[in-house]
């Protein structure tokens, strides 16, 4: 498993034909088509909601529309479930990654109910999808196997990573 098609695609190209090279968005997108069908991949789903939320009422807080896409991002990395995204959850998480912006529960409502509604639009994923989905609704899935799995730069990977590989 890699983490861009160019490191798969050289590894693939050294490997003999029975070894599978591929990234890890590849193979949660294989777990989602064989399990849920076609999925229309829409990358910027939860950017348009979250801008849509964070906008439409204030202009004045477009400026927190690139820290609300980094901390959603970071949810989804994290796995965390809907019932899961509270604001003690995000707080930690800023903490964690030193996102430091001293923003209010207000601002953390505003930014669950996008995430919210992305976990629940399965019919459009964005790459992040891909990964989480088969984490939180992959109980009864059908997963591939292999024998052996080796990931480059396993040190870099995330909570859901980590489940899907």
């Amino acid at each position: 498993l890699a983490f861009n098609t160019t490191v798969a695609s050289e590894l693939q190209s050294r490997m003999p034909p029975s070894v599978t090279c591929c990234t890890l968005n590849s193979l949660g997108s294989r777990i989602v088509r064989n399990n849920l069908g076609y999925r229309q991949l829409e990358d910027d789903k939860l950017d348009k909601l979250l801008f849509f939320e964070l906008c439409k009422k204030d202009n004045k807080k477009k400026w927190k529309y690139i820290h609300a896409i980094k901390l959603c991002q970071l949810a989804k990395g994290a796995g965390l479930r809907v019932d899961e995204m509270t604001a003690a959850n995000l707080t930690e998480l800023e903490e964690h990654y030193e996102l430091d912006t001293g923003d209010t529960a207000d601002y953390y409502q505003m930014v669950m109910e996008p995430y919210r509604t992305s976990l629940n639009d399965t019919k459009r994923i964005d790459f992040n999808d891909q990964l989480l989905l088969p984490v939180l609704l992959g109980e009864n899935w059908n997963f591939p196997t292999y024998s052996h799995i080796l990931v480059d730069e396993a040190q870099d990977l995330n909570t859901c990573q980590i489940q899907i590989s």
